[in-house]
């Protein structure tokens, strides 16, 4: 006869629970209007901002020696600028969308 015994926790699953549990109680206030708003802003800010910037520069320099090049990067940058903005105005779009 085979002798059956109770099984025991999972240590990794009893510690996530309590690592979760913790950080809820620790920092509730962490709430954004939706999911990713935070990472959506920092891209905005960090990341096309400075492409925009740069593309802007590499116009400006590139219109002096091959027009061809200026007019291409001149797309890539009025392109980030356009995403940048509707980034950084993407709640006011969306109310404004809702109210109308």
């Amino acid at each position: 006869m085979k002798h059956f015994s109770m099984r025991r926790p999972d240590v990794n699953l009893l510690f996530l629970q309590v690592l979760v549990a913790g950080a809820v109680v620790i920092c509730p206030n962490v709430a954004h209007a939706y999911m990713g708003e935070q990472f959506i802003n920092n891209t905005a800010m960090y990341i096309i901002a400075p492409i925009a910037f740069f593309m802007i520069v590499i116009t400006l320099g590139a219109a002096m020696v091959r027009p061809d090049v200026a007019k291409t990067t001149g797309y890539v940058a009025v392109v980030a600028v356009v995403l940048f903005g509707v980034i950084k105005l993407g709640n006011q779009i969306i109310n404004w969308m809702q109210a109308g």
